[in-house]
């Protein structure tokens, strides 16, 4: 529905270790946090990380939404 995946490249998880804490991600969730990250839907959080074990604050998720709706040609 939104095109994005077909974006993404087969070494976007190799990408992922571009980012401080990029271990601390489960190993389900890498093809898909790589994705959010390559497609600039998630950016991490300051110093070159990504905080996959902190939760995520209701304007991150705001944003998120909106980069994803704006990519999408959505809005």
């Amino acid at each position: 529905m939104t095109g994005l995946n077909s974006q993404v490249p087969a070494n976007a998880v190799q990408q992922l270790s571009s980012f401080s804490d990029a271990v601390q991600v489960a190993d389900w969730a890498k093809e898909a946090a790589a994705a959010s990250i390559h497609t600039g839907l998630v950016t991490g959080r300051g110093s070159n990380t990504i905080a996959p074990l902190q939760s995520i604050t209701r304007a991150e998720t705001a944003t998120i939404l909106r980069r994803l709706l704006q990519q999408s040609d959505l809005i």
